[in-house]
């Protein structure tokens, strides 16, 4: 009797242990996928990173309307890419590289020499920063990350 009452016990307090793990739902992932985003993130996404480059690059309102359509013109591309390349990845990544060259000329387009120049710089350090990333998630154990 008190060996199966110690059994029921044990049994439940496993249970109860793990209960909360089966029946706790998947957190949200911090940041969600670009790829995923809603047209009005993608919007306030763009507003920011207009925001931030008109401070940075003394960027006038002109500059700023031609570049929001550029990056506009941009994503939709990539997105369209991805659909159509999806089961091809090394001609999705050709892909990518020309809408990012043709993205650039017309980045270079609407800026003066002086504000290329730095923007060239930022795109550079967020260059460095991405791959530090990478690097730091490849050594965490898990399947994507540096070289």
């Amino acid at each position: 009797m008190n060996r199966n009452l110690l059994k029921l016990t044990l049994l439940l307090l496993l249970g109860v242990f793990f209960a909360n793990d089966l029946l706790a739902q998947e957190e949200p992932r911090r940041r969600r996928r670009r790829g995923n985003m809603t047209p009005e993130q993608r919007e306030a996404r763009l507003d920011k990173m207009m925001a931030r480059m008109k401070d940075t690059l003394n960027l006038d309102d002109t500059q700023v309307t031609k570049l929001k359509e550029l990056n506009r013109k941009m994503w939709k591309k990539m997105r369209a890419a991805r659909k159509e390349y999806a089961d091809d990845r090394q001609m999705m990544r050709e892909e990518m590289t020309d809408i990012r060259i043709k993205y650039q000329k017309g980045v270079k387009k609407t800026l003066n020499k002086a504000q290329w120049k730095k923007f060239k710089k930022m795109e550079e350090a967020r260059r460095r920063r991405r791959m530090e990333r990478r690097r730091q998630r490849g050594n965490r154990g898990g399947n994507g990350g540096g070289e």
